[in-house]
């Protein structure tokens, strides 16, 4: 297994050039009342306010079934085309740490997970299933973290990153960007279930 991607044993190899299944991770966003599920509701101490949990923010979606004539969801632009031509997808996400414990021997992970449906759900439900866990190495140490003051005054240290996916012919690769700093390939590691 490469260090940064994923492939063979109990990786993911594409074996076609159209998604057949979402990849995604979970995350959680500030909760709004009028679209998120009352379960998802979660007071988090260090933001100082509530968040919906269990959000899904997907990378790639699988593509509907147009053959068979039904209508299923409409495409997205990733959707439907050919993913090895794909340009790489970046999202950002950012961790805050109140103790250096927190991120034991200067790692953290961030978990990929998987879902066969049609239409990728907008949250972790049953049909979504952890693939592997990304470990991301920081070759910064914890005290020299940026420091985060929430509206109470307490202090964290922030890690803001970027998880990137990379369609590579049969290969799906991650990589990670850290502080605005592309991570070298032995500080990201994936380990599949």
């Amino acid at each position: 297994m490469s260090a940064g991607g994923l492939e063979g044993a109990g990786g993911v190899t594409v074996t076609t050039r159209v998604s057949k299944r979402n990849y995604g991770i979970a995350c959680y966003e500030p909760f709004r009342q009028d679209y998120h599920l009352p379960i998802d509701r979660k007071y988090i101490e260090a933001e100082g306010g509530y968040f919906a949990t269990n959000q899904m923010r997907w990378y790639l979606r699988k593509v509907s079934d147009l053959s068979s004539g039904a209508t299923k969801t409409p495409l997205t632009s990733i959707q439907g085309v050919d993913i090895a031509t794909q340009n790489p997808v970046r999202m950002g996400f950012y961790k805050l740490c109140e103790f250096s414990w927190e991120i034991q021997n200067n790692e953290f992970c961030s978990a990929i997970y998987a879902s066969e449906t049609d239409s990728a759900p907008n949250r972790k439900t049953n049909d979504v299933s952890k693939l592997c866990d990304i470990r991301i190495r920081l070759d910064t140490p914890f005290e020299m973290l940026p420091i985060y003051i929430n509206n109470f005054g307490q202090q964290y240290r922030k890690v803001e990153y970027d998880i990137e996916m990379t369609c590579s012919g049969a290969l799906l690769k991650f990589s990670a960007i850290i502080n605005g700093i592309r991570q070298p390939e032995q500080n990201v590691e994936a380990s599949f279930l």
